[in-house]
């Protein structure tokens, strides 16, 4: 079995496969991955690191594989005003939940709690069906990558 053993932002190579995963499983250190090709590799990396949607795991050889974001159940959430918008924010935070982020919109994995929270803060929420890559420095984890030179992280 190939050994996955870095990971990388680096686009210059091209991947030789894709493996897509849900954002709970995008946080690693050592399991067995189904690549696309119906190749299963081992995720083996030197500590556990959050991949964004996007980056490659580096293989032994040299070789990367391309880590997408899956297609999940996700709660969208509009807010009025750049106010209430920073108030949906920090409720959010406050529940500690995985969010991405965008110019005027937030996106959270789908649950029905928070969803009725955010409905009752105020805000215009839809359910959709989205890849789902939440901003690391929000979400509860660290995100490491040896090839960055983040030192010590």
């Amino acid at each position: 079995m190939r050994r996955a053993i870095a990971v990388t932002a680096d686009t210059r190579t091209e991947p030789v496969d894709v493996v897509t995963l849900p954002a709970d499983e995008r946080h690693m250190r050592r399991r067995a991955l189904s690549l696309r090709s119906g190749e299963v590799i081992l995720a083996d990396l030197p500590i556990a690191t959050r991949i964004r949607h996007g980056e490659r795991l580096v293989l032994e050889d040299g070789a990367q594989v391309l880590v997408e974001a899956a297609v999940e159940l996700l709660v969208e959430a509009r807010a009025g005003s750049p106010i209430e918008f920073a108030r949906l924010a920090w409720r959010i935070g406050n529940c500690h939940a995985p969010v991405a982020i965008f110019e005027d919109t937030l996106r959270i994995v789908y649950d029905p709690v928070l969803r009725a929270m955010l409905e009752a803060a105020g805000a215009q929420v839809r359910d959709i069906e989205a890849p789902f890559d939440p901003d690391p420095a929000l979400s509860g984890g660290q995100h490491h990558h040896a090839s960055h030179g983040h030192g010590g992280h």
